[in-house]
């Protein structure tokens, strides 16, 4: 990138702001889930939907990170992981009762994240697995997918916890690197070792895991040469897949974070280039690149299926039979009939729920997708924000739309990123976003986002 070229970012990411944006987890975003739902009502979409996807939150860390966005707790003791997974099992029997009704026949995929789900023992482990697999939850006939977040901490992740994981059936870890950096580390609260962690990624390689990582750019106290120095320690571990995420500083949200000096953390302009140096690396070392943060090497068997077929979820970049999944334990996301439910966040509500026998689901916090809904989502979580360019025939087909009718305001906006050189609008039939509108990708979604009130940015 040449001095002009820079100023011309710094110009752009004064005007579209990094952290003004949402992430886009979700379409909406979390926030805006407020809609009322039953039990019934809950029960009547599970029962119609087509779920082949489960998620499991283990909420428990043996120490709490300060930068972290998840719902988590630190753990005391091994009993307190064994009181929570009997009613982890207990919750299941709850939808499970559901699911059945209509002839369920179990889920092809399984995620374990957290918190830290490798904090489980080796006993813990094979009771919560034989509870899933007793009650066939998981039907593995067909090509499958279970995978498991972990710290890289090879105290906590053994060569026999490997083997056992892999003898259960699962295949792919990831590992939370974040950064390498020690002061960042530091101020973090999540330190490692760069040569312990490669040779941890080794170990799980050898033992035949697909290894994926996680990176994190807009640290505190981080710059370009510190998230480089950290991808190029990591390179050589050859992950399958590397997700590069930006650190959103929220202590409002999340008072953790106010741990963290505001002033340590990078402003927009120094967040995009550090992206738009990641990308470089990622993709100079042979990485496709999928969507805003999802790096995948070429060997990875689902890169084809995902370039072209791959969806934007909560659960990451997916193929399409992940789209509909159910979440258990404490603050666990589930989608299932177009509609995103919320698990009760404290680990105190959700056993005192199962306790009553009643769904440990915030009923009041749900949200259903309308029709415009789907549409927008289609657009925003798949077109936008992964693969970068919408056909607006083949789109306007999918949903029986003329697209420049029905998104007449939002052609008016795409205009005025068109002059800036974010968006290409050349071609009549496809609106395609240029690598510089890549990384302000999320801006160019926030337009079509109709939760917000829009104001003019010519």
């Amino acid at each position: 990138m040449n001095h002009r070229q820079m100023l011309e970012w710094e110009r752009l990411s004064r005007r579209y702001d990094e952290n003004a944006i949402p992430l886009y987890l979700s379409y909406p975003v979390e926030s805006f889930w407020k809609q009322k739902s039953s039990v019934g009502q809950h029960n009547q979409s599970l029962r119609s939907a087509v779920v082949s996807f489960l998620y499991f939150h283990f909420p428990y860390c043996r120490e709490i990170c300060h930068y972290c966005m998840c719902y988590k707790e630190p753990l005391q003791n091994d009993s307190e992981l064994d009181l929570y997974l009997d009613y982890l099992i207990r919750d299941m029997d709850i939808r499970l009762e559901v699911l059945l009704e209509n002839g369920w026949e179990g889920a092809a995929h399984m995620h374990w994240g957290g918190g830290t789900p490798t904090l489980l023992n080796e006993n813990q482990l094979e009771t919560i697995h034989r509870a899933i697999t007793e009650r066939q939850l998981i039907n593995t006939d067909r090509s499958h997918e279970h995978s498991i977040e972990a710290f890289p901490d090879p105290q906590i992740v053994t060569l026999p916890k490997l083997e056992l994981l892999k003898s259960l059936g699962f295949n792919v870890i990831s590992f939370g690197i974040q950064d390498f950096d020690r002061r960042i580390q530091k101020v973090i609260n999540r330190e490692h070792d760069p040569g312990a962690v490669r040779e941890l990624i080794a170990m799980a390689k050898q033992v035949g895991f697909r290894v994926h990582v996680d990176l994190c750019y807009g640290l505190p106290f981080q710059g370009i040469s510190e998230l480089e120095d950290t991808i190029q320690k990591v390179l050589p571990a050859a992950p399958g897949r590397i997700c590069i995420f930006p650190y959103v500083h929220a202590p409002m949200v999340f008072p953790r974070q106010n741990i963290i000096p505001r002033s340590s953390i990078p402003n927009s302009f120094i967040k995009v280039l550090m992206a738009e140096r990641a990308d470089r690396l990622l993709v100079g070392e042979g990485y496709t690149r999928l969507g805003l943060d999802h790096y995948i090497s070429g060997d990875d068997p689902f890169l084809n299926d995902l370039k072209a077929n791959g969806s934007k979820t909560l659960m990451g970049y997916s193929q399409d039979d992940k789209l509909n999944y159910i979440g258990f334990g404490a603050t666990a996301i589930s989608f299932f009939d177009k509609s995103f439910y919320r698990t009760v966040a404290s680990i105190k509500d959700y056993c005192q729920m199962i306790d009553a026998g009643q769904l440990p689901v915030e009923l009041e916090r749900s949200y259903r997708h309308n029709d415009d809904d789907h549409i927008r989502n289609k657009l925003i979580q798949d077109h936008i924000l992964t693969r970068f360019e919408i056909d607006i025939t083949k789109f306007g087909n999918e949903f029986d739309i003329d697209f420049n009718s029905y998104f007449e305001k939002e052609r008016e906006t795409l205009e005025q990123f068109a002059r800036e050189g974010l968006v290409d609008l050349s071609d009549p039939e496809v609106i395609r976003v240029t690598r510089t509108g890549q990384f302000f990708s999320r801006h160019i979604a926030h337009q079509f986002d109709r939760f917000y009130s829009h104001k003019s940015i010519q």
